[in-house]
């Protein structure tokens, strides 16, 4: 069967959060013809499994940390016309990935959907509320592929607003995935230099 949707994972030297990560993203696709791309922005090696259930992963190790950029390698190596992307230290509910699929067959003016995050503090959110969260947004891979993916020159935060703005300006819409299902966002502060 063909891959419906590609889980794109950056992670930078915190190999235990994201395995962790990783695992409870793969048992909360179940049912989805899915596969995860590890895109390692470190140095520490990441034991990454082939497989995860019935979820195919696999592990590309960038030459140094790249930034957000990076993603777009996991892009250009995965498949699915559908792409959820994510951080090392968030993870989706069960249903998200079925709603958020949904939410793209909706509209084709749809390019991305954002989530609610949530972290032990309570809801987080961008600064604009017409912007997705970095940590975990989904894309129709047609509408990054026309936009240019991801930005260079953004190591953390600000990717987000770039590319949100880029597609309002091709004419996309990011709509809230909202189904009483969350994204949960550990903010693990480990493997980040935040001074850039």
């Amino acid at each position: 069967m063909s891959v419906e949707l590609s889980v794109v994972v950056l992670t930078n030297n915190r190999p235990e959060r994201c395995l962790d990560s990783v695992r409870k993203n793969a048992d909360a696709l179940k049912g989805i013809q899915a596969e995860i791309m590890v895109i390692n922005n470190g140095q520490q090696q990441v034991p990454l499994p082939d497989q995860i259930g019935d979820i195919p992963c696999k592990l590309i190790q960038m030459p140094f940390n790249m930034g957000a950029v990076a993603r777009n390698a996991g892009l250009q190596a995965s498949t699915g016309p559908f792409v959820l992307v994510l951080d090392d230290d968030a993870y989706i509910d069960p249903g998200l990935g079925h709603s958020m699929l949904e939410l793209f067959r909706t509209d084709p003016r749809i390019g991305a959907a954002a989530f609610r995050i949530q972290n032990s503090k309570g809801e987080e959110a961008c600064l604009l509320p017409t912007v997705f969260h970095g940590c975990a947004c989904g894309f129709r891979r047609s509408a990054l592929q026309e936009t240019g993916g991801y930005p260079d020159g953004y190591l953390y935060y600000g990717e987000e607003y770039d590319l949100s703005f880029r597609l309002y300006q091709a004419g996309y819409r990011i709509a809230l995935c909202n189904h009483g299902r969350m994204v949960h966002h550990v903010r693990d502060g480990g493997g980040r230099n935040t001074a850039r």
